[in-house]
């Protein structure tokens, strides 16, 4: 199992917007692509008028080949560059971590 952790960081008072955003319009494409949500998550636990929020987003894939499939689709779809630009007029700031357990590399480097 090979994870993606996105962080995004709101414009003051804008948490909600982006969060409502992703959901709506990223989750769908995601899952086109591969991707699982597993979690999604915000910090802190209210959405903020005077400040960020830190939105956290998991997601999944079952193995190496999904993963290399998710990047290819996502590389020759001008929508998803497009997607990540947009979200740019709501974020401070932006974060990707592909993650996976200790357990699971050996049989990610064979996939």
């Amino acid at each position: 199992m090979i994870f993606i952790l996105d962080q995004l960081q709101s414009l003051p008072g804008q948490g909600k917007a982006l969060h409502d955003l992703c959901r709506e319009q990223y989750l769908p494409a995601a899952a086109e692509r591969g991707l699982t949500l597993v979690h999604s998550l915000v910090s802190p636990p209210l959405w903020l008028d005077d400040d960020s929020n830190m939105l956290f987003f998991l997601w999944s894939l079952p193995d190496a080949t999904a993963f290399w499939r998710k990047n290819e689709l996502g590389r020759r779809n001008p929508a998803v560059h497009d997607w990540w630009a947009e979200i740019d007029r709501l974020t401070l700031s932006r974060d990707r971590r592909t993650l996976a357990g200790p357990a699971d590399f050996a049989r990610l480097a064979d996939g």
